[in-house]
């Protein structure tokens, strides 16, 4: 959840459309009702809706992460490692 709220924080606006923020921020109410109570079943679905509406986001994110890991370099270097 953390995580996703970071996310969501930092990047948010910049990345996924309003819609998505929504759905990512319900998905985060849910999970944090189901987490005050002992169904365990409950939680793993909400954890589950939380991955699915993140997914976009998570994607965007560490696709910004490989582009600038990869700015200015040559093929020949990133096939180097």
């Amino acid at each position: 959840m953390r995580a996703a709220e970071k996310a969501l924080a930092e990047r948010g606006d910049q990345l996924i459309d309003e819609e998505e923020r929504t759905a990512i921020r319900s998905a985060l109410g849910e999970l944090r009702s189901a987490a005050a109570s002992e169904d365990h079943r409950l939680i793993r679905e909400k954890v589950k809706q939380l991955d699915d509406a993140s997914r976009h986001l998570a994607e965007e994110i560490m696709d910004g992460a490989v582009l600038a890991a990869l700015k200015d370099r040559k093929a020949s270097e990133v096939a180097e490692g």
